[in-house]
């Protein structure tokens, strides 16, 4: 693992006599010194902090690709979460949208200039009168 990276996963100290629990917050705040701090230097590149971003999160994903400059990798997430919110409007049809997933409906449709019965559905259920790509 390089310096800008993290690992999902947890750590703990061990506590369990007297002596390691006197020296776990030594240990934790060297974690965080040496491995904790020059992460969250790293992530002020916004390219960085794209990289650190989830895939499966893909609107937050998106976004981040987006303002690193990477339009091509932002568009492929939009329309991943896209993808997904079009299913759930196909499998369940009977489902009034809920208002966040209108607003992120339109947000990706705008980011994509995607148009479509639901883009216009949901602009009219949220009173927003014309197609705004500057969101």
């Amino acid at each position: 693992m390089n310096e800008s990276s993290v690992s999902r996963q947890r750590n703990e100290w061990p506590c369990k006599t007297k002596q390691q629990l006197l020296i776990a917050p030594e240990q934790v705040a060297r974690a965080v010194k040496e491995v904790g701090e020059p992460w969250l230097i790293a992530l002020l590149g916004p390219k960085i902090l794209a990289e650190q971003a989830d895939p499966v999160a893909a609107l937050v994903a998106g976004f981040a690709w987006e303002r690193a400059g990477e339009a091509e990798k932002a568009k492929e997430r939009y329309r991943n979460m896209l993808g997904r919110l079009d299913e759930i409007n196909r499998r369940y049809p009977q489902l009034k949208a809920t208002e966040s997933h209108m607003k992120q409906y339109l947000f990706l449709a705008a980011r994509l200039g995607f148009e479509n019965d639901y883009s216009a559905k949901y602009r009219l259920a949220m009173g927003l009168a014309i197609k705004s790509v500057d969101t």
